[in-house]
Formats: C-alpha cells, structure tokens, sequence
C-alpha cells in the first residue's frame, strides 16, 4: 500500500491510517506523540510529518513498542529476535495476521522465480538453542521436491553439505555463497543461488557469470519488518512487498530520494499491529528508480548498498563508502577483502591473494584507497586469510569500528 497518489495532504491510504489510529491508540511509544494525539482528534496528518524512528529507540525501550491491546481477529502473537549482528539482540513481537499478509507476499514476489522446478534445494540456517551448529533435516514435498536444512555458520560445513546432495537450489547468506564460488567448477550442479540476511557484495554478478545457467535472486529484509523487496527475475531490480510495509528512501536532509539516488530505507510496517514500528529507520542505505519495466511509476530498489556501520567518515565529515572496484580487485589478485576504519585516519585492508606467496604494497593498496574511496585515508595492509562473522553468523562486507 502506498500514499494516495495526487493527494495534496499526503494523507495515508484506509490500510496505513487503521494501523495507525492503532499505534495512537495501544502503542506506549508513539501515542505520547503530537501526530498521534491529532489523529485521535479526527485531525489529518501527513505519514511524511511523522518522525523517524531510529533502531537505537527500539533497542534502549523495545517494551514501549509492544501495544498493550492486541485485537483478537489477527491471531496470536509470537515473538522473534534481531540477529544482535551490530548490536545486543532486540525482542521483536509479530501477530499472525503479519506473519500470513508477509507469505502472500513472498508468494507473489518470488512466483517467476519458478522455485517449484528445482527438486533439489538446501538451505542454511543460523544455529540457535533449538537446533546445534551441524544440525540437519530433510523435508520431502508433494511435488516431488527434497528440501535439505543445515544449521551451520561453517562454510566448510556448508560445501561439504552442498557437494553431497548436489542441488540445483541453495539459499544462504551473499557473502558465503561468495566464498562457495571461489570455485565455481565445483558447483556446476547450481542453477539458482538465492540470498538473503546481507548486503550482496560488488563483485557477486561477475562470480555468478561464471556459473553456465545459474542466476541470482536476492531477498531483502529483515526481522523487525520481514520481507521488504525481493529481486524480480525479469528486470534484476527489487520489487517492494507493499501489502505489508511502506518502504521510503530518505537523503541525509530527510527529503525523499530521487531517481539512483543514496538514501537511507525507512519502514513503516503496518501489517504487525502487535508491536508498531511507524518511519523505523532501519540503518540501511539503498537506491531506488521508478524505471523499471515491471512497475512503471512505482518504487523499487535498484541496489541494496549495506548498513550505516560500513559507511566510513573523514575526519573533515565527509561520508564514504568503502567499495572497491570488483575490476581492480580481480587485476590485483585480490581473492577476499575487508576495510576497516579503526580512526578519523586510518583504514587497515585486511586481504587475501589468489596465489600463495604473494602480497601487496603499502604504496599499491594506499593508490588504490586514495583514487576509490578517498585521499584522507592512511591504509594499514593486513594480509590475512581470516574473515570472522558475527555469532549470529553474519558477516559484514566492512565496518568502522571508532
């Protein structure tokens, strides 16, 4: 669902303006605020006019999101947990009516990805209490289809697995199924790598060209809201899950972001009346177009960038982010990288090379760093072959740690 299009006020459309008469109404949090008190009044507000909700909010008072009136027609209420990859873990409660208005909309957004033809799939999944990294099961479907789980954050555990059931079908994080490709002869049984749970690297494209047949669909989300956009098979952009989530791009200025242009994702999910979450800045950066041959005039994601924790600074303020060329990486030798700000100054590049033995100049990373991303940064080289994840088992392309 989306603003009324032509509306002078802006005002929301009857699906987005119940959920927040709602918010007004049963949400600690925000029926403290002016728009919601108006609202309650019969006075028009404008979606645009309420504030953003920043991630830190939720985190420091997540019980003040919880509604204390949960209406009974949306069915129970359960609960979930953010993956605490940049941060401690957030309770997050979600009603069933959320959970189902989300599976229709992953029907209907992954439907030409035709994943009915693949007979056989694995998926990873995070270890949790529940099931022990190294935990397997196995799903046979009416159609024929054998569906294959691995609880895992072990990439050798997850080739291993992979290799011996050879499907045509794998669904895991972008940066694993990066590594995986590092040796695409050995996967020449994929025909459809799907992703989700991060940003997806630069050179993912030029790793998946290398695989005859196989093609890439990405899924965007994440717990606090459920699926967002999913990759469209025919034009490669992200098409929105609009049943269930109003998703904006907002510049640094708070405007809305024009065409390509880098924003940050700001979410109102108004299919979870269980806990609102209104304008919720996500802490993650995208481009959008209204060009897609799919949905002329309406929004999709062009790219996905990554999280706010990646994005580096100057010590003049200026805000950069860290990516490399995948051309200059691949005519480096570079086989893995990451940045890390660690100061105002300093950037360490941590890398592994192709071929054994070899290694990169100060001088050479420094000319690269200073001609992509930016001349105020002192690069720190750091040759290394290890590239640790998070213990929820996500890993972040680069970070600034100051």
């Amino acid at each position: 669902m989306h603003l009324v299009t032509g509306a002078k006020l802006g005002i929301p459309d009857p699906h987005i303006l119940a959920f927040l008469r709602h918010a007004a109404q049963h949400s600690p949090y925000y029926r403290e605020f002016d728009w919601a008190k108006n609202l309650l009044a019969g006075l028009p507000i404008r979606l645009h006019d309420i504030p953003v909700t920043d991630k830190i909010d939720l985190r420091k008072n997540t019980s003040a999101f919880r509604s204390d009136f949960d209406p009974p027609a949306l069915g129970r209420v359960m609960t979930k947990y953010t993956s605490g990859s940049t941060g401690t873990q957030t309770e997050i409660s979600k009603n069933e009516f959320h959970y189902a208005v989300n599976a229709r909309e992953n029907a209907r957004l992954i439907a030409g990805w035709r994943l009915d033809d693949h007979k056989v799939s694995v998926i990873k999944e995070p270890p949790s209490k529940d099931f022990a990294t190294g935990t397997t099961a196995i799903r046979h479907l009416r159609n024929g289809r054998v569906v294959h789980r691995i609880y895992t954050n072990s990439i050798a555990e997850l080739d291993q697995f992979i290799k011996l059931h050879q499907p045509s079908h794998v669904l895991t994080t972008p940066s694993m199924m990066s590594e995986l490709l590092d040796k695409p002869l050995e996967f020449g049984f994929l025909r459809l790598a799907e992703t989700t749970y991060e940003a997806v690297p630069p050179d993912f494209a030029s790793k998946i060209a290398r695989l005859d047949g196989c093609s890439h669909l990405d899924i965007y989300g994440a717990v606090e809201t459920a699926m967002l956009a999913t990759k469209c098979v025919v034009c490669g952009k992200y098409h929105l899950a609009k049943s269930s989530n109003h998703l904006e791009i907002l510049t640094e200025d708070g405007r809305n972001a024009g065409e390509g242009e880098l924003g940050r994702v700001v979410v109102t999910v108004f299919s979870n009346y269980a806990m609102p979450l209104i304008r919720y800045d996500l802490g993650d950066y995208a481009r959008l177009t209204k060009l897609s041959p799919c949905t002329p005039g309406e929004i999709s994601l062009v790219e996905i960038v990554g999280r706010e924790i990646m994005m580096f600074i100057t010590s003049d303020g200026k805000k950069v982010w860290p990516f490399i060329d995948a051309g200059t990486i691949e005519r480096l030798g570079i086989k893995r990288y990451k940045l890390i700000q660690i100061s105002p100054l300093d950037v360490e590049f941590h890398y592994q090379m192709r071929e054994d033995g070899k290694t990169l100049s100060k001088d050479i990373l420094q000319n690269v760093a200073d001609l992509e991303l930016s001349g105020n940064f002192n690069i720190l080289p750091m040759l290394t072959d290890q590239f640790p994840r998070t213990q929820s088992g996500k890993y972040l392309m680069h970070e600034r740690r100051m």
